[in-house]
């Protein structure tokens, strides 16, 4: 029963496009600046008159399609409108901000790195020792690392968090000693 209802309202659809195709199509040019889409709307109005058909008591089709493609319009317009703001959103959360030292910056950045490497090396566990330097000195994801050591991904990260929690504390415990600026270091290499 549904498809035969389907199959009716396509081939409704069809006639009324087949009679007005081209009043629709001028319709959407003159309303739209991007001529791009124009078959895209054209394909959707289309569509939306196979799942709801012009109701049988309009009298002005043509009247009731060039009001369906205004609508159509509108919502492409709003749609493209949040699609490009996602867009730009995602494009800032991901893209890579380059931040440019100066020679004493990278010096200094590079002795606190070494120092922290150095702690790290020193006064973790082993397992969390290893699991930071491969996580931050040579910048493996966390399976590949957890691969590595020959441990699960879920013991990967409970060492990396611990030994990250345990470097934090001692770093900051012995933070007056070693002149350690909290600012010289890049969040990238040492979370």
């Amino acid at each position: 029963m549904e498809t035969t209802l389907q199959s009716e309202n396509i081939k409704q659809a069809a006639k009324i496009f087949e009679k007005n195709s081209d009043m629709i199509r001028v319709a959407i040019r003159s309303q739209v600046n991007d001529k791009s889409i124009i078959d895209d709307i054209f394909q959707s109005l289309f569509v939306s008159l196979c799942h709801s058909p012009i109701p049988s008591d309009i009298e002005n089709v043509e009247g009731y399609l060039r009001r369906a493609v205004r609508n159509d319009v509108i919502d492409t317009a709003i749609k493209r409108k949040y699609r490009r703001a996602r867009e730009q959103r995602y494009s800032l959360m991901y893209s890579v901000r380059i931040r440019y030292y100066s020679p004493e910056d990278m010096a200094a950045m590079s002795d606190v790195m070494q120092y922290i490497f150095e702690v790290i090396e020193t006064e973790l566990p082993a397992y969390e020792a290893k699991a930071l330097i491969q996580k931050f000195r040579y910048d493996k994801d966390d399976a590949e690392a957890a691969r590595i050591m020959g441990i699960t991904k879920r013991s990967f990260s409970h060492y990396l968090c611990t030994g990250l929690r345990k470097a934090r504390y001692y770093i900051l415990q012995n933070n007056s000693s070693h002149n350690i600026n909290p600012q010289n270091v890049d969040n990238n290499n040492i979370a």
